[in-house]
């Protein structure tokens, strides 16, 4: 990660009102698509295929009840191989 977690959390808290909604956006490999599925939280989630279907672009609107809550999120899917989170 290029940022630092209070960093990160001090923005979050700034720009949103937790409880509430935050949108996640990931482009992973198709390989790893269970991956990032598996740890994302309930929520509205599309899909898109790249044009060579190598990679899929995720977006997942959720109801987030903290900043530390999206955070560990975050920290978790970097640990995915060839994952970008946008």
């Amino acid at each position: 990660m290029s940022w630092s977690t209070s960093e990160f959390k001090e923005k979050l808290e700034a720009e949103h009102k937790f409880p509430g909604k935050y949108v996640f956006k990931f482009i992973v490999p198709v390989a790893n698509e269970k991956q990032i599925l598996d740890l994302l939280p309930e929520g509205e989630l599309s899909k898109r295929s790249s044009k060579n279907q190598n990679y899929i672009s995720l977006t997942l609107v959720a109801t987030m009840s903290s900043s530390d809550e999206v955070i560990k999120v975050y920290q978790e899917a970097y640990q995915i191989q060839g994952i970008i989170a946008l």
